[in-house]
């Protein structure tokens, strides 16, 4: 069974693989303000590019993965001076490292081999942080069981991308409270408890 699901989650890198070379990143759909936000503006990078390494790509190996495609630094025109990285897939690693548990902020796939959902999605839940998951599978049923599982705020299921109508806020240490939606409304009421006795009053004169 654990052969299988190494085979498995071989084919899904390997596929992935695959696709990311044909992945370039759009420079035109780069907001100005976003490369501005994203440019890194340390003395190091301005002096010895050389040195700039994708944070991602040193925790992966030195945990002895393996980056499939990606991980690099962009050279495309008009993003080499800021820190936009190429869609990364990383295999070998295990759910417990650092690429695989630290929030990365970065478009980084890590694959990991299971052999019944149960696991996967205590590997998922394994983390001290839960903002969002994401789930694809062709069973729309078994889709909202492990979405109810997943300890995470946001889930989304053969989809991806927030929508302002709906809660956004994570569990454990990804956050407290909610933006957006009616829950974010509640953030500016107050709440009054008013408890009422149903027997009969007796007046004092009576006692």
């Amino acid at each position: 069974m654990l052969a299988d699901a190494v085979r498995v989650a071989a084919g899904m890198a390997e596929r992935g693989w695959r696709e990311g070379q044909d992945l370039r990143l759009d420079v035109a759909a780069v907001d100005a303000d976003l490369r501005g936000a994203a440019s890194i503006q340390s003395d190091v990078a301005a002096t010895r590019p050389d040195v700039v390494v994708v944070a991602s790509d040193i925790m992966a190996k030195a945990a002895g993965a393996t980056v499939c495609c990606g991980g690099e630094k962009a050279t495309e025109p008009g993003l080499v001076q800021g820190n936009f990285m190429a869609p990364a897939i990383i295999t070998g690693t295990a759910p417990s490292s650092a690429v695989a548990k630290e929030e990365l902020f970065g478009p980084v796939l890590c694959v990991f081999p299971y052999e019944a959902l149960d696991q996967a999605i205590a590997m998922a839940n394994d983390s001290d942080l839960g903002l969002a998951g994401y789930i694809w599978c062709n069973d729309t049923r078994l889709g909202h069981r492990v979405a109810q599982e997943l300890e995470c705020g946001n889930v989304f299921l053969n989809s991806y991308g927030y929508q302002s109508e709906i809660p956004f806020g994570g569990y454990k240490m990804s956050g407290i409270g909610r933006e957006h939606g009616l829950e974010a409304m509640r953030e500016y009421t107050q709440v009054k408890s008013v408890t009422v006795g149903m027997e009969r009053f007796r007046p004092r004169f009576d006692i």
